[in-house]
């Protein structure tokens, strides 16, 4: 859905309504023409949301996912590396992070695109507490209309 101004009406009924069912959200936020990507943050309340986008620079867009994500979670062992290979796809793209909720944002530990990339990655991290899963479906160009009934985007106005 989107985008829409980061105040109108429906993102504000919307994003109510997803942390009511989800709990949290995961947002990235894009600075258009800043020459990278975004950052990234789970927020957990309405009231983040706003702290968010009344920091967030003019022009500046919020892409929210409504779903779940990175539901891999907790300390890296045995059973986290077993349950990694049997949920995150073989041959799609994933990440791990740091536990982390707004207003800190994405420290990435690892990424890659293969099992055996995965494996030796969370090798590594045995120990650490992580979250994992699928790499976050974020769209290409956030100015163009979105049509995904689990993702919104969000416009500060320039």
């Amino acid at each position: 859905m989107g985008p829409f101004p980061y105040d109108d009406s429906i993102v504000i009924k919307t994003l109510r309504e997803w942390f009511e069912t989800s709990g949290e959200l995961f947002v990235e936020l894009y600075k258009p023409r800043s020459g990278g990507s975004g950052s990234f943050y789970v927020l957990k309340s309405l009231d983040q949301y706003d702290e968010l986008m009344v920091n967030a620079n003019p022009g500046s867009f919020c892409f929210v996912l409504r779903d779940p994500q990175l539901p891999i979670r907790g300390i890296v062992d045995d059973g986290f590396i077993a349950r990694s290979l049997s949920e995150i796809a073989s041959d799609g793209y994933y990440v791990v992070i740091e536990p982390c909720t707004f207003p800190g944002d994405f420290n990435y530990l690892a990424d890659g695109k293969t099992h055996a990339e995965l494996k030796l990655d969370l090798e590594k991290l045995r120990g650490k507490e992580a979250w994992a899963g699928d790499d976050l479906n974020m769209p290409g160009d956030y100015s163009r209309e979105n049509y995904a009934d689990n993702a919104l985007i969000a416009k500060k106005p320039d």
